[in-house]
């Protein structure tokens, strides 16, 4: 995956999935940013990264 994102030059995450129970898109996850800088991994809600990402494109596009 490295040379793929390296190149793309995007901020990407690797999600695992979803812990414990209630709706999928609810349940956190173990989440590792690994670009542009390698971040320790967080568990987080779904809706929390997508917020992250809404902003980044903000910021890019806005």
């Amino acid at each position: 995956m490295y040379p793929e994102y390296s190149r793309l030059n995007l901020p990407t995450w690797i999600v695992g999935p979803g812990v414990g129970g209630g709706s999928i898109s609810e349940r956190p996850a173990d989440m590792l940013k690994v670009w542009p800088e390698r971040e320790p991994i967080i568990r987080q809600q779904p809706a929390t990264l997508k917020v992250m990402i809404d902003e980044i494109i903000e910021r890019h596009c806005g």
